[in-house]
């Protein structure tokens, strides 16, 4: 058991490894063509979901091991209100301004997007993909709450 959870552990390691290469090369391309061309929408959004999936892919070990669990399916609500929501403001707040979009303008707040720089704003993106997909959990039926058929 222990020798099977190091493999397991080495190869999500190795593949979290080979994604932030390839899409490291992928993002430095895609951001020298938007310095030539002036168009660093299609840039931004790219990096925005690069690091929304980042975040899916270091959670997906124990997304992974609820989903061998025996059990029904939960969704930690409190995680996905008060982490994820937070989160998702301000990656929708980027896309907003961007965007240019005048009827959904009172959303955004430009301090918070002028204010944050780019390392903080792959964190965020990071930290969303990561909450959404570890807030999916299994529990055991002899645990479940009360049925409403009892």
């Amino acid at each position: 058991m222990k020798n099977r959870n190091w493999i397991e552990n080495f190869i999500h390691t190795l593949i979290l490894l080979f994604y932030i290469i390839l899409t490291n090369n992928l993002l430095n391309n895609l951001y020298e063509k938007s310095q030539i061309t002036y168009n660093i929408l299609p840039y931004h959004i790219l990096y925005i979901v690069i690091f929304i999936i980042l975040g899916f892919l270091v959670g997906s070990l124990s997304f992974f091991h609820e989903i061998t669990k025996p059990g029904i399916w939960k969704i930690n609500l409190f995680k996905l209100i008060f982490l994820g929501i937070p989160t998702a403001y301000f990656v929708l707040c980027l896309l907003i301004t961007y965007f240019n979009i005048n009827w959904l303008s009172f959303i955004t707040n430009m301090y918070l997007v002028v204010s944050v720089s780019s390392n903080m704003c792959s964190v965020i993106c990071l930290l969303l993909g990561y909450t959404l997909i570890t807030s999916f959990y299994k529990i055991d039926n002899k645990n479940c709450s009360k049925s409403i058929y009892k």
